[in-house]
């Protein structure tokens, strides 16, 4: 099964900032997974498939920068 991970999860593991994480989330970079419908000036909490950040960091050819990183690019 694959793990889903949040924003914070990411930018922790890629060390950027919450809001470079956000911003590849807005740009449509890294597909996110909503939770739950949205409110009057809310947006769902969202999730990204593991292997969703996997393709993402190869396709912008970012190094592994942690040892989690590194064992799930192999």
């Amino acid at each position: 099964m694959n793990r889903l991970l949040t924003t914070r999860q990411i930018s922790e593991r890629c060390s950027v900032s919450l809001g470079t994480v956000k911003k590849w989330v807005r740009e449509g970079r890294l597909p996110v997974i909503r939770l739950g419908p949205t409110g009057p000036g809310r947006r769902p909490p969202v999730r990204v498939r593991e292997e969703a950040l996997e393709a993402f960091l190869r396709d912008h050819e970012c190094p592994p920068v942690d040892d989690e990183v590194r064992r799930i690019l192999g």
